[in-house]
């Protein structure tokens, strides 16, 4: 192995359909005398992703095996895809192009994600995310890998 190789990603497992978050400005709500507690669209997507988990059961235990092999010498690191409608993204309906705040998805996704995989989201390292337009479904591709922490 040459000195590069050290640096490349060990082991990675994918899991496909994964829901579509809602974005970051409907996860919370800010409660007199509660302070700010979990919205009723970020208790929606939590449902799906526990519904995704059960039909893909395998994939959550590929990601559960993923994350047992980790040693102190390995972070995780993660690949979201999302997937936007291309019907649905171009325009709102008053007309004016839709905005979509790239990083706006993740943090409901990556909490989700860990909760469901059983392990405390400050193990990762390393995010990379994009946005692709599609004409299915609004969904991400998500890929959890083991690399070396350097």
């Amino acid at each position: 192995m040459g000195d590069g190789d050290s640096a490349r990603t060990e082991i990675a497992t994918k899991g496909v359909g994964f829901p579509m978050p809602p974005s970051a400005n409907n996860l919370f709500l800010n409660i007199p005398g509660r302070g700010r507690v979990k919205g009723p669209k970020y208790r929606e997507y939590e449902r799906e992703v526990q519904i995704w988990c059960m039909r893909n059961h395998s994939q959550l235990q590929s990601w559960r095996a993923l994350v047992g092999q980790r040693r102190a010498t390995q972070a995780l690191a993660l690949d979201v895809k999302f997937k936007f409608n291309s019907i649905t993204i171009i325009k709102k309906k008053d007309g004016l192009p839709k905005r979509l705040d790239l990083d706006n998805r993740l943090k409901a996704l990556v909490d989700c994600l860990f909760v469901v995989i059983g392990i405390d989201d400050c193990y990762l390292w390393k995010i990379s995310v994009s946005k692709n337009l599609t004409t299915g479904p609004e969904e991400a591709d998500v890929e959890l890998s083991l690399t070396p922490i350097t």
